[in-house]
């Protein structure tokens, strides 16, 4: 009788093999969405703030040579403070699951917050003052409970500050 090996049946590698697989499969669709989601983003810079920084909106995020910060392949900090950024904040920024800084400070950036942003658990800091936002503050920003720094001043923010942000003991 013997011990068979991995090689001898070849059920174990192949078990390992389709793991390796679905976690490939898994994360392609967080790669490609961060793609797009970096696209959105790059949109907003205007082409001379683009050229002055060498930032060729096709190219990977993680390859930007500043503003972007990587930890494994995804987006973990994204500053962009004082680039000049025009238009609304993309939805598509919901899309950076491990994202821990956004520092969007000292821009033109108008519209309303988007509420995709609240979905972006890992958020230490969510910097978007003095910009042009507008509408309210939306109350499930209270979820962000990583949230150690909240900078919405100095913008056309109506209403008042949800109670729901008023739980973020960290801030």
């Amino acid at each position: 009788m013997g011990v068979k090996t991995v090689h001898e049946d070849g059920g174990a590698e192949r078990a390992s093999m389709r793991a390796l697989l679905v976690l490939a499969i898994a994360a392609a669709p967080a790669a490609a969405d961060e793609a797009a989601a970096m696209t959105a983003l790059c949109a907003r810079i205007p082409p001379d703030a683009r050229e002055a920084r060498g930032v060729a909106c096709d190219a990977p995020a993680c390859g930007w040579a500043q503003g972007v910060t990587c930890d494994g392949g995804a987006v973990t900090s994204i500053d962009m403070r004082g680039w000049g950024l025009v238009g609304t904040l993309p939805t598509e920024m919901g899309w950076f699951s491990m994202l821990t800084v956004l520092d969007l400070r000292d821009n033109s950036l108008s519209g309303a917050i988007p509420i995709q942003l609240t979905t972006l658990t890992s958020l230490t800091w969510l910097l978007l003052s003095p910009n042009s936002l507008s509408g309210t503050v939306p109350p499930e920003v209270g979820g962000l409970t990583s949230l150690t720094r909240l900078a919405l001043d100095a913008n056309s923010l109506s209403g008042t500050v949800p109670p729901e942000v008023g739980g973020l003991t960290s801030l």
